[in-house]
């Protein structure tokens, strides 16, 4: 079955100018960099505790799959912002047999190997795209890699250190148009609903899915001027082990961050990144520590 959040894909115009936006806001140099042909992208990757971020740059070749056409239509009708959720299986020929008992459709399996650049590995496997309605149209598919093994985490940029970086995906925010028809589909997807609130003080509801170690937030807000016309994946909340040194770190480069306030989840922290994010709301989130020395 689906086991995790294996990577985020997001569609980026200017490869260099995105890597180094990010390089800044991770603290963390590139794991991977070279060409992805199933998406005729640049790639960037950089692998954090538990995800990996892609950003994908479109190549152009003429002769570009399906998938490379997609990501090029993306940017020009939204522009920059996360394109697509590769899901983690250990296997995917049985994750697609069980899941199709629950009459999800697939695309066929397809070797996924990036051309790297000297000295960079590649990122092998094999993945299959939910081709119906299952995911409501977001973009998805399912991965299982080749080498099953823990791969290490992007190392640091110089100046950077393992307490003022970014060091792993706390969830991913989808905005969605119709939160009961969502919750269904994902229900057949075999995701894990742990919380199915109201949030009044928002206008909002609010779904959250436990998927390995992250978490998928649905949000659906009550205002119909508010929901997107077609759902979509809206933002990210990037882990920080100490975030107020994570935002000494980052003002100091020209990132522009809010000020450190209080989480809405207990014993956290946060801060709402408003530059360097490459078109996805961004909220950076840390431990409480001093609350956390103080119990």
């Amino acid at each position: 079955m689906i086991e995790s959040i294996d990577q985020i894909l997001i569609g980026v115009n200017d490869p260099k100018a995105a890597t180094d936006q990010y390089q800044q806001l991770l603290g963390r140099q590139p794991s991977w960099l070279g060409y992805w042909p199933l998406f005729d992208c640049e790639l960037t990757a950089f692998q954090l505790s538990n995800c990996r971020i892609c950003l994908c740059s479109p190549a152009g070749n003429s002769d570009a799959a399906d998938e490379g056409k997609e990501l090029v239509s993306f940017l020009d009708n939204r522009g920059e912002g996360i394109f697509a959720l590769l899901f983690g299986s250990d296997d995917l020929t049985q994750t697609r047999l069980d899941l199709a008992g629950q009459g999800i459709q697939f695309g066929p399996e397809t070797e996924l190997d990036t051309l790297a650049q000297t000295g960079y590995s590649k990122i092998q496997g094999r993945l299959a795209k939910i081709t119906d309605d299952s995911c409501s149209y977001l973009r998805a598919y399912v991965f299982e890699a080749k080498d099953k093994l823990a791969t290490q985490d992007s190392i640091l940029k110089p100046g950077a250190n393992t307490q003022d970086t970014i060091v792993g995906l706390d969830h991913v925010v989808v905005n969605t148009a119709d939160a009961n028809t969502l919750k269904i589909n994902f229900n057949k997807l075999g995701l894990n609903l742990r919380l199915d609130q109201n949030i009044p003080e928002w206008g909002a509801r609010q779904l959250f899915y436990r998927i390995g170690h992250t978490v998928l937030e649905v949000i659906a807000f009550n205002e119909e001027k508010l929901r997107p016309q077609a759902n979509e994946y809206w933002g990210l909340a990037l882990q920080a082990a100490d975030i107020d040194k994570l935002q000494k770190r980052v003002l100091g480069l020209g990132v522009n961050v809010s000020k450190v306030r209080g989480g809405r989840k207990p014993g956290t922290r946060v801060a709402s990144l408003k530059s360097h994010n490459l078109g996805v709301a961004t909220l950076l989130i840390g431990p409480d520590l001093e609350r956390g020395e103080n119990q």
